[in-house]
């Protein structure tokens, strides 16, 4: 076994990888999901964008359902860019605040 693992390692680290991705992928859809389902939709403001148009993060401020302000990353399946100060409507999980959706209208 070893013999095949050393010839192969190659192979082993791709399919690794392959399947860590895959595994992150189903958990982000998850998340999404949960977001449309169970979320909270509210108003929150830009408050920066990382990277060229937001490819490293846009960030939103935004205040909770007890009143706490808040800020979390836009999930990576807005296509729109954005500018600071800009206010968008979005989706947040009530206790998972990391991550928020914008809304679509």
């Amino acid at each position: 076994m070893a013999g095949f693992l050393r010839a192969n390692i190659k192979y082993v680290i791709a399919a690794f990888f392959v399947v860590y991705i895959g595994i992150r992928a189903a958990v982000e859809l998850r998340k999404e999901s949960r977001i449309d389902r169970e979320g909270t939709e509210t108003v929150g403001t830009v408050s920066r964008v990382s990277g060229k148009d937001g490819a490293d993060g846009t960030y939103v401020v935004y205040t909770d359902d007890d009143g706490i302000e808040r800020e979390g990353m836009l999930s990576s399946d807005s296509s729109a860019s954005h500018e600071e100060g800009e206010e968008i409507r979005i989706r947040f999980l009530p206790g998972e605040y990391g991550t928020v959706r914008e809304q679509k209208r």
